[in-house]
């Protein structure tokens, strides 16, 4: 009898698997369905991947172009207009904590306002928003850009919201000298000592034109040492190597010679944690020891790296802040302690560019080089 009601049990558990199964995969369906009709829609091609798009100005301007896709090819032509709204500059800098500036409408145009998607294609022309070159009313080291909306589309098919705008990031050209300090050191003046720092962030703008080889120093700060260098017996001598609270993390790049390269290296006391950043690209993140504090009263940098751009910042800075600020920065941002750009191009002197008073001095044989561009 048991083997019965069992058995009489397990046909009904069945039967009601079998009456969930056809309405769960109706559920899935349908989800399914809507998940791909969300996806479907027009978007602006360059944003697909990133919302930001870069163009480089030098003394020539500079140009980008843009083109609007649609999820399938068109059963017809898809009229498409452009606007560019400076409203949406401090609607991106709320989103992502940045301070970037709208460009004045006088330095840039686009070469139309409208565009087509053809029928029976997917992709509409493309038109160009050329950038003048810039003068000085635009500052080294303020951030600009120009953001370039999809306005409307002459049909049923939605604008993706997330790929409507490409924010166009003005990448300044900049030539400037370069200090060689192959053969020189550069001690800098601290009239203001640090105490109990609990974060900090150093970027530097480098290139080695030598074989690298262990122990090529960079920036230094102490007594509590912060010390970084090219090299060591236990990682590669175009490996760079951090030194500080009794560790050592190192990056994953090995770096070639005669390539500039933008490092960074970020401590966050408050996070416990330590990041390396290689020309705006996170390189990796160890962990800090816990409660390590900061006395700093003395700064440097030496070995046999040129060196073009040198900050040191007390707080951690964010990849973003570190991203847009390869080639320069306002010498008046908020943590910025030491701004050395090193474009004085002779002399033994170096310029605190913030103002407080952190004058480097060059020791040793003094060689300065010309025509560096950044970005390269």
């Amino acid at each position: 009898m048991y083997f019965k009601d069992h058995n009489i049990m397990n046909m009904k558990k069945y039967n009601i698997y079998y009456q969930i199964l056809p309405v769960l995969i109706l559920v899935l369906f349908f989800a399914c369905k809507k998940s791909k009709l969300e996806n479907k829609g027009i978007f602006i091609t360059n944003a697909a991947e990133s919302v930001e798009g870069f163009v480089s100005v030098d003394d020539q301007g500079g140009s980008i172009s843009l083109t609007s896709s649609s999820y399938a090819q068109t059963q017809e032509d898809i009229s498409i207009s452009y606007v560019s709204d400076a409203n949406k500059v401090a609607e991106y800098n709320k989103k992502h904590n940045t301070s970037y500036k709208p460009l004045p409408d006088k330095f840039y145009s686009l070469s139309n306002n409208t565009t087509v998607i053809p029928a029976g294609a997917s992709v509409s022309n493309a038109i160009k928003i050329t950038v003048s070159p810039l003068d000085a009313t635009i500052k080294d080291g303020d951030l600009y850009m120009v953001p370039v909306e999809i306005k409307e589309a002459s049909s049923d098919i939605p604008v993706i919201a997330a790929s409507r705008i490409l924010y166009i990031i003005i990448n300044r050209v900049l030539i400037n000298p370069a200090l060689d300090a192959g053969h020189t050191g550069v001690a800098f003046a601290i009239p203001d000592p640090i105490k109990d720092l609990t974060q900090f962030t150093v970027e530097m703008r480098v290139r080695v034109t030598t074989t690298f080889v262990n122990n090529m120093a960079l920036f230094s700060a102490g007594p509590d040492p912060i010390y970084s260098r090219f090299g060591d017996v236990v990682i590669k001598p175009n490996q760079l190597q951090i030194k500080y609270a009794g560790i050592q993390p190192a990056s994953s790049t090995e770096f070639l010679s005669n390539k500039w390269y933008h490092i960074a290296y970020v401590f966050d006391g408050n996070a416990n944690s330590f990041k390396i950043y290689v020309d705006g690209k996170l390189d990796g993140t160890t962990s800090a020891p816990a409660n390590t504090k900061f006395n700093l009263s003395t700064m440097g940098f030496g070995g046999k790296a040129q060196v073009q751009e040198l900050r040191f910042w007390t707080k951690a800075l964010t990849q973003k802040e570190i991203s847009s600020g390869i080639c320069a920065v306002n010498p008046t941002s908020d943590g910025l302690y030491g701004y050395w750009r090193f474009d004085e191009g002779t002399g033994n002197t170096v310029a605190d560019a913030t103002g407080h008073g952190h004058t480097g001095t060059i020791s040793g044989t003094v060689k300065w080089i010309t025509g560096i561009r950044c970005p390269n």
